[in-house]
Formats: structure tokens, sequence, C-alpha cells
């Protein structure tokens, strides 16, 4: 898996923020399923 080294943003970091992203935006899926499935 190749990660693009950003101008001020190391390998490990750029990966760790994306990881952080895509659990963010699953977090947030599941969120709105379950809200609208409550109401």
């Amino acid at each position: 898996m190749l990660v693009h080294r950003g101008p001020n943003l190391p390998a490990p970091w750029a990966g760790f923020a994306l990881l952080l992203l895509s659990v963010a935006v699953v977090l947030a899926a599941a969120f709105v399923v379950f809200s609208r499935r409550d109401a």
C-alpha cells in the first residue's frame, strides 16, 4: 500500500489520519441508520 507523503505530514501520521477518517465515516453512517430506524 503506497502512502503519498504530504508537504508537512509524515507517512505514519497520514495513514493514521486516514484510518481515523474512515472510522469516523463508518460511525456517522451507523448513527444515521440507527437514528432513522429509531424514529
